[in-house]
């Protein structure tokens, strides 16, 4: 029996139900990070590939490598951080046109000798998920992932957009007790999943599947390595999406 709690909109007094929407945010990158392994294990790029193979006009893009997007060793600015980066997003700037704005601003470090969390880093991994597949991402999204998971009700939610039983989101403050959060937009995009999540819990061995999704177990410990958010237990390895 499934139960919710709680209001998915303060202002107008809606509760929660079980089919509540949800923004992800950040565990966007995980799915984008997956997408980009399972491109490796097909022989369409490697994780060792300079940007420049697949973004031949990105200053930098021959001391860039697709590992250090993925481990946010790679230098370029956070998106978020940029003056302009909530507008464009909220009117509906393309993954494309992101990375051109990320473009024109200059590295903060040489790549590779530093860490910095941000958003930038899987904006260029999106980019070259849809060049590399000459799909759009939100296409090798559902395809690669979404549907061979059945997760029906996980999506990507791009500027504005109406999207039913989305709850709002908000952010703790001191007075009063909650305010309304400004950035509610994640480039590249930011999936929404229903209140009941899924776990699967996965047999360790050479290859771990997700249905018809495989991954490698030297690609699930890069991206423990990345984000942390895969967890090894005894003969099993359990991932949360």
């Amino acid at each position: 029996m499934h139960r919710a709690f709680g209001l998915a909109d303060r202002g107008l007094d809606v509760p929660f139900t079980v089919d509540t929407r949800l923004r992800i945010g950040s565990i966007t990158k995980d799915v984008t990070a997956a997408l980009v392994l399972a491109l490796q294990d097909e022989g369409t790029l490697s994780t060792d590939d300079p940007v420049a193979r697949f973004l031949p006009n990105f200053p930098a893009g021959d001391r860039i490598r697709i590992r250090h997007l993925l481990n946010h060793t790679h230098g370029i600015p956070n998106w978020r951080a940029l003056p302009e980066a909530d507008y464009l997003a909220a009117t509906g700037v393309s993954i494309e046109e992101a990375v051109e704005i990320l473009a024109r601003r200059p590295l903060e470090f040489e790549p590779g000798t530093e860490r910095r969390y941000g958003s930038s880093g899987y904006l260029m991994l999106a980019r070259i998920i849809e060049v590399a597949t000459g799909r759009p991402y939100e296409e090798v999204l559902r395809t690669r992932i979404l549907e061979p998971l059945g997760l029906a009700d996980t999506g990507s939610l791009r500027g504005l957009a109406i999207v039913p039983r989305l709850a709002e989101a908000y952010e703790p403050t001191g007075s009063p007790p909650w305010l309304r959060c400004t950035v509610t937009v994640v480039l590249p995009v930011a999936p929404t999943v229903t209140a009941d999540g899924r776990t699967f819990d996965l047999s360790e061995g050479d290859t771990v599947s997700f249905n018809s999704l495989e991954l490698r177990a030297e690609d699930l410990r890069l991206l423990v390595d990345a984000h942390g958010r895969i967890t090894l237990e005894t003969g099993t390895v359990r991932v949360e999406i």
